[in-house]
């Protein structure tokens, strides 16, 4: 039969050398805080768009290619129209429209959360709960208590 030994590894050390990468700088860029433009309705965020398109639209790189509109995110943080958000439908490559559509996701109702504070009568009848439903633990505990009785 044949033993096996366990032998001790040793630690072998290797030495770093240093490498030199070329790393680009990085570019900062600061976060898009506009000053916002808030409108009453839709006839008159459409009245200042007209007058300002340029307003709604960034030069390209290409002189050759027509102005963009801003980013739907821009647009949204810049102008606020209460019930709608702005949306761009490309078609096709130099060919955009802007359009409103309803923002069903943080739509604010008309009846905004309000706590009112509860009248005489709903004050009494929370009482007049408690009272009862303080008098049904009791009867609840009264029977427990009859139904241990009657177990020993």
């Amino acid at each position: 039969m044949r033993s096996f030994e366990t032998t001790r590894t040793s630690q072998v050390r290797v030495k770093s050398i240093p490498i030199k990468l070329k790393v680009d700088p990085i570019t900062i860029k600061e976060p898009y805080k506009p000053d916002v433009k808030e409108f009453a309705d839709t006839d008159d965020f459409t009245r200042y768009f007209r007058a300002n398109e340029d307003l709604f639209k960034e030069a390209s790189d290409d002189p050759d290619k027509p102005p963009r509109f801003l980013t739907t995110n821009k647009l949204n943080r810049t102008y606020k129209i209460p019930g709608y958000r702005i949306r761009i439908i490309r078609k096709g490559t130099d060919n955009e429209e802007l359009t409103l559509v309803k923002d069903y996701y943080n739509r604010t109702s008309d009846k905004e959360e309000q706590v009112e504070e509860p009248d005489n009568d709903t004050m009494d009848r929370c009482t007049e709960l408690e009272t009862q439903i303080g008098d049904i633990i009791e009867r609840i505990n009264n029977i427990e208590t009859f139904l241990m009785q009657l177990k020993h």
